[in-house]
């Protein structure tokens, strides 16, 4: 398991802020770096680049069942290489933007989460597809609506619904809708060591 976090703010406020994460349990390994926002984003786009195999799905949720949790860690301990689950905190500013001021909905969930894998065999398609497709199976009972639109690998008219709710009609209809800033954090590290990924089609 990897505990990250992205502080956005005044360098001095640091220590205090994630003291919370420090409370917890004592970690094999642990390390902070300070980067220009540019190249957190930009961090992994030879591993990401064009003819790289990926799959991923996401979506939000208030909570997790108990139950979910313990499917995910067996889950987990199957996992085909390259593939890992990610649960993310929200909030803050974007949570206090109404659902109606901008194109993607959901904005009040507490977390976004995330199943995704990357590969290099074609041969491994099928496993990794399926693996990643179980792992959202597992937390779908607890996901609440919206969904991140660059954790989609999937496409189809539901889940242009899922990601934009209403504003899909609004649009359809029309009305003009504010662009929606991209300044999302980079929030998952591969099982092998600790770092940040780009999200995809960034």
């Amino acid at each position: 398991m990897i505990v990250s976090y992205n502080h956005s703010g005044d360098l001095a406020d640091v220590e205090r802020d994630v003291a919370p994460l420090r409370s917890g349990p004592e970690p094999v390994s642990s390390s902070d770096i300070s980067q220009d926002y540019l190249e957190v984003q930009t961090a992994n786009d030879l591993a990401m680049g064009w003819g790289s195999r990926s799959y991923i799905l996401g979506g939000y949720a208030d909570d997790f069942h108990a139950a979910a949790l313990d499917a995910l860690v067996e889950h987990a301990a199957v996992a085909p290489a390259g593939s890992s689950f990610s649960i993310s905190v929200q909030g803050g500013a974007i949570g206090r933007v109404a659902d109606d001021a901008m194109a993607f909905t959901g904005r009040n969930a507490r977390f976004d989460m995330s199943a995704d894998s990357d590969w290099e065999d074609p041969a491994m398609d099928g496993v990794q597809h399926q693996w990643v497709r179980r792992a959202m199976a597992i937390v779908e009972p607890d996901a609440v609506t919206g969904r991140y639109c660059n954790e989609i690998g999937d496409s189809g008219p539901e889940v242009t619904r899922a990601i934009y709710g209403d504003a899909e009609a609004r649009v359809g209809s029309g009305q003009r809708l504010p662009s929606e800033p991209q300044h999302r954090a980079v929030k998952r590290a591969p099982a092998s060591a600790p770092g940040c990924r780009r999200p995809r089609g960034w």
